[in-house]
């Protein structure tokens, strides 16, 4: 087999490739980068932290406590973000 023909292994040879349309932009260009969505991500990350150590132990108790710090960590975002700390927010810097 040569070089040619590996290369056009599992095509139809003689047809023209499919043209796919360009993938729409959804003006993702800030995501992730504001105060609110670091500040969110730290807090549920200790959240899930906390209740995979409590799984470890087997305490419902402490996995409790880090459901609690996860909704805290979702709240803090909503908080955050509505006093303009979010994406494109007045107090966000720019991004």
């Amino acid at each position: 087999m040569t070089a040619a023909d590996r290369q056009n292994v599992g095509q139809n040879v003689g047809q023209t490739p499919k043209q796919y349309p360009p993938e729409p932009d959804f003006g993702h260009d800030a995501e992730g980068k504001s105060v609110a969505s670091w500040t969110s991500v730290s807090i549920i990350t200790l959240g899930s932290l906390i209740m995979c150590i409590a799984v470890l132990m087997g305490s419902t108790p402490i996995f409790v406590a880090g459901a609690v710090v996860i909704v805290l960590g979702i709240a803090a975002a909503k908080v955050l973000t509505s006093m303009g700390y979010g994406a494109g927010g007045a107090r966000s810097g720019g991004h």
